[in-house]
This record gives C-alpha cells, structure tokens and sequence, in this order.
C-alpha cells in the first residue's frame, strides 16, 4: 500500500536527470492535493469556539478541515495546512470577507490562543486591502475588549 508521503516515480518529472528539490516539491504538492482531497468532506469541528471570540459580520471562524481546505483553494495559500493547529488549539483561523466598491475583499486571519494576530493574508499570500486590515484591526480590538 502507497502513502500519500512517499515518493512516486511519477514525482520524478525527467527521471533520473530531475533535481532532488524539484522532485521534493512535486511530491508535496501531489501529498497536500491528496490530503485536501481526503479531507474537503470532513466538516467536523476540530476544536469549540474560544471563549473570546466576538462574532462580526464580516468574520467567520474556521473550525473544519473542510472550511479550511475551501478557504485555501478560494484564496491560493496553505491555510489548510493549519488543521493540526486549530485541532490542538495553537491557533485560531478567521475569513475575512470585506464589501468594497469593487466587489468583496478576502483575506485569512491566524490569531494565537489568545486572540492576537499572528498573520493575516490576501489571495496569494499578498498584502490585504487597507478595509481588510482594519476590518481586522477592528475585530482584534473587539476580541481584547472582550477578555
């Protein structure tokens, strides 16, 4: 039986002549397109909402692997990656979905265990839109008020 973490010949783009990084990199995104694909049904809650958390309209706690397999896909980033974290309370994953003139601007929080922002990105990994980071800057005031 083949695990998803082994290396397959098919990582192996020009055979023997593909370099050790190159084939290492294949392999992982062919593990974490596995691993998503496993994963983009279990809806189960990997962890209960922390008692600080202060809901607004514009965020949406992430507490599946599903919601964060879809969230990573929607956004182009690893964020489905941090299920392990979220399942082991090490961090909190938040959506950001912003109005604008020119349509809704998405972004992902990770905030630590007590509610302090960690990280917070744009489709790609890029700068969020100056509405997303004050709408997060905004919730984070919100969630300290409410410790």
């Amino acid at each position: 039986m083949l695990r998803i973490d082994e290396l397959r010949a098919s990582d192996l783009a020009n055979g023997l002549r593909s370099g050790v990084l190159e084939t290492f990199e294949r392999a992982g995104r062919r593990a974490l397109e596995e691993w998503e694909r496993l994963g983009q049904d279990d809806n189960a809650a990997l962890a209960p909402v922390p008692n600080w958390w202060v809901p607004m309209r514009c965020a949406r706690l992430l507490r599946s692997r599903a919601e964060l397999i879809a969230e990573g896909r929607a956004l182009g980033h690893c964020v489905s990656t941090y299920a392990a974290g979220v399942a082991h309370r090490k961090c909190v994953i938040v959506s950001l979905r912003v109005p604008s003139r020119d349509g809704w601007l998405r972004s992902t929080l990770e905030l630590n265990p007590r509610g302090e922002l960690v990280q917070h990105k744009a489709a790609s990994n890029a700068t969020p839109h100056i509405l997303s980071r004050r709408a997060a800057a905004i919730l984070c005031l919100r969630i300290q008020r409410n410790k």
